[in-house]
Protein backbone atom coordinates (compact mmCIF):
# COMPACT_ATOMS: atom_id res chain seq x y z
CA UNK A 1 0.00 0.00 0.00
CA UNK A 2 1.79 3.53 -0.86
CA UNK A 3 0.37 6.43 1.16
CA UNK A 4 -1.92 8.89 -0.35
CA UNK A 5 -2.66 11.18 2.75
CA UNK A 6 -3.37 10.81 6.09
CA UNK A 7 -5.79 8.82 7.56
CA UNK A 8 -9.09 9.25 9.83
CA UNK A 9 -6.94 7.75 12.00
CA UNK A 10 -4.14 10.12 12.11
CA UNK A 11 -2.07 7.57 10.68
CA UNK A 12 0.56 8.05 7.53
CA UNK A 13 2.17 5.27 5.97
CA UNK A 14 6.12 5.67 5.22
CA UNK A 15 9.06 3.84 3.84
CA UNK A 16 10.34 4.17 7.68
CA UNK A 17 7.53 2.98 9.41
CA UNK A 18 3.93 3.76 10.26
CA UNK A 19 3.37 6.66 12.13
CA UNK A 20 1.03 9.56 13.89
CA UNK A 21 0.85 12.62 11.39
CA UNK A 22 -1.12 15.89 11.84
CA UNK A 23 -2.51 18.11 9.25
CA UNK A 24 -1.35 20.89 10.70
CA UNK A 25 2.21 19.80 10.08
CA UNK A 26 1.79 19.93 5.65
CA UNK A 27 4.03 22.18 4.33
CA UNK A 28 3.33 23.00 0.73
CA UNK A 29 6.16 23.18 -1.57
CA UNK A 30 4.84 25.17 -4.67
CA UNK A 31 7.96 24.16 -6.74
CA UNK A 32 8.17 20.43 -5.25
CA UNK A 33 11.78 19.51 -4.48
CA UNK A 34 14.15 19.03 -6.77
CA UNK A 35 13.68 15.24 -8.25
CA UNK A 36 10.57 15.37 -6.97
CA UNK A 37 8.52 18.45 -8.49
CA UNK A 38 5.22 16.68 -9.12
CA UNK A 39 5.57 16.47 -5.02
CA UNK A 40 3.96 19.65 -3.86
CA UNK A 41 2.31 18.18 -0.28
CA UNK A 42 4.42 16.85 2.44
CA UNK A 43 4.11 16.05 6.22
CA UNK A 44 6.39 16.70 8.69
CA UNK A 45 6.33 13.58 11.07
CA UNK A 46 7.44 13.97 14.51
CA UNK A 47 7.89 10.51 16.80
CA UNK A 48 9.81 9.69 19.75
CA UNK A 49 10.79 6.35 17.47
CA UNK A 50 12.31 8.83 15.07
CA UNK A 51 13.75 11.68 17.88
CA UNK A 52 15.75 13.22 17.42
CA UNK A 53 15.34 12.85 13.17
CA UNK A 54 12.14 13.76 11.48
CA UNK A 55 10.54 12.55 8.64
CA UNK A 56 8.92 14.59 5.42
CA UNK A 57 6.68 12.09 3.80
CA UNK A 58 5.09 13.38 0.26
CA UNK A 59 1.52 13.28 0.03
CA UNK A 60 1.97 13.26 -3.74
CA UNK A 61 3.10 10.53 -6.02
CA UNK A 62 5.32 8.61 -6.29
CA UNK A 63 5.09 9.17 -2.21
CA UNK A 64 9.40 10.22 -1.62
CA UNK A 65 9.84 10.05 2.16
CA UNK A 66 12.96 11.61 3.55
CA UNK A 67 14.81 11.40 6.64
CA UNK A 68 15.95 14.88 7.91
CA UNK A 69 17.27 16.93 10.96
CA UNK A 70 17.40 20.20 12.78
CA UNK A 71 20.93 21.16 11.27
CA UNK A 72 21.44 22.84 14.75
CA UNK A 73 21.60 19.70 16.22
CA UNK A 74 24.79 18.25 14.00
CA UNK A 75 26.71 21.46 13.77
CA UNK A 76 26.42 24.59 16.32
CA UNK A 77 27.84 26.78 13.96
CA UNK A 78 25.07 26.14 10.96
CA UNK A 79 23.43 29.59 10.70
CA UNK A 80 22.43 29.80 6.75
CA UNK A 81 21.51 33.43 5.51
CA UNK A 82 18.10 33.37 3.96
CA UNK A 83 18.37 34.77 0.28
CA UNK A 84 16.33 37.31 -0.71
CA UNK A 85 14.39 35.49 -3.56
CA UNK A 86 13.86 32.32 -0.61
CA UNK A 87 12.63 35.05 1.86
CA UNK A 88 10.00 35.91 -0.67
CA UNK A 89 9.13 32.43 -2.35
CA UNK A 90 8.47 31.78 1.01
CA UNK A 91 5.72 34.78 1.97
CA UNK A 92 8.19 36.42 4.07
CA UNK A 93 8.75 34.62 6.88
CA UNK A 94 8.48 37.02 10.00
CA UNK A 95 11.39 35.78 11.83
CA UNK A 96 13.67 33.02 11.28
CA UNK A 97 12.73 30.21 9.49
CA UNK A 98 12.70 26.37 10.53
CA UNK A 99 15.36 24.77 8.86
CA UNK A 100 16.13 20.99 7.98
CA UNK A 101 18.85 19.25 5.98
CA UNK A 102 17.87 16.33 4.29
CA UNK A 103 19.84 13.04 5.03
CA UNK A 104 21.57 10.28 3.54
CA UNK A 105 21.76 6.58 4.46
CA UNK A 106 24.27 4.73 2.94
CA UNK A 107 26.06 1.00 4.57
CA UNK A 108 28.22 2.74 6.84
CA UNK A 109 27.51 6.45 7.07
CA UNK A 110 24.76 9.13 7.02
CA UNK A 111 25.44 12.22 5.49
CA UNK A 112 23.64 15.63 5.66
CA UNK A 113 23.25 18.02 2.64
CA UNK A 114 24.42 21.52 4.30
CA UNK A 115 24.36 23.30 1.07
CA UNK A 116 20.89 22.86 0.08
CA UNK A 117 18.33 22.34 3.25
CA UNK A 118 14.53 22.70 3.42
CA UNK A 119 13.17 26.48 4.41
CA UNK A 120 9.86 26.68 5.65
CA UNK A 121 7.43 28.96 7.18
CA UNK A 122 6.28 27.91 10.05
CA UNK A 123 3.45 30.84 9.67
CA UNK A 124 2.02 29.78 6.45
CA UNK A 125 3.66 26.37 6.22
CA UNK A 126 5.24 26.78 2.76
CA UNK A 127 8.42 25.37 2.06
CA UNK A 128 11.22 25.09 -0.43
CA UNK A 129 14.91 24.15 -0.68
CA UNK A 130 17.25 26.13 -1.13
CA UNK A 131 20.54 26.21 -2.81
CA UNK A 132 23.11 28.27 -0.25
CA UNK A 133 26.14 30.47 -1.69
CA UNK A 134 28.13 29.57 1.31
CA UNK A 135 30.65 27.00 0.11
CA UNK A 136 31.56 26.08 3.69
CA UNK A 137 28.38 24.22 3.84
CA UNK A 138 28.86 20.27 2.12
CA UNK A 139 26.74 18.87 0.25
CA UNK A 140 27.73 15.57 1.95
CA UNK A 141 28.86 16.31 5.73
CA UNK A 142 29.46 13.14 7.97
CA UNK A 143 26.70 12.97 10.84
CA UNK A 144 28.63 11.35 13.33
CA UNK A 145 26.72 9.41 16.35
CA UNK A 146 25.27 11.88 18.79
Amino acid sequence: MTPSGIAPNGRIQTRFGDFDAVQTHVVTFPEGIPGFAECRRFVLIQADELSPLTCLQSLDAPYPSFLAADPSTLREDYRPELPVPDRAALGDPAGSPLWLVLLTLALHEVTANLRAPIAINPDTMIGRQVLLDDSSYPVSWPVEAR
